[in-house]
């Protein structure tokens, strides 16, 4: 994903995309269908740029958009890496479920 400008993502159906969240941690823009697991993490023109599934003239414009302008894509980029730091950290996630099990074990 580090040497990517554009992350494109475009199925019918999904759960949240661990490969979205993998690229956006790294910075890359995303271009993503219009899925409720994608607007958990997107919001159109903001940090990326959610197209209507199969509308492939609208997929080939938002990508197009992003490839030529390079200050958007910088702009979703901070987004996206602080909001993968805020909500998506790996590190975080794991020290609340250690915190989750020991005041469990403490219940015992």
């Amino acid at each position: 994903y580090n040497v990517a400008d554009v992350f494109v993502s475009v199925p019918s159906f999904d759960a949240t995309s661990v490969s979205l969240l993998e690229a956006m941690a790294c910075g890359v823009s995303p271009v993503v269908s219009d899925l409720d697991s994608v607007k958990e993490w997107i919001k159109d023109g903001e940090n990326g740029y959610i197209v209507p599934v199969r509308d492939h003239k609208a997929l080939a414009e938002a990508i197009v958009r992003l490839l030529k302008d390079g200050r958007t894509r910088e702009l979703f980029a901070t987004r996206n890496v602080a909001l993968i730091k805020e909500r998506a950290d790996h590190y975080k996630h794991m020290e609340r479920m250690e915190e989750l099990y020991f005041s469990l074990l403490q219940r015992s």
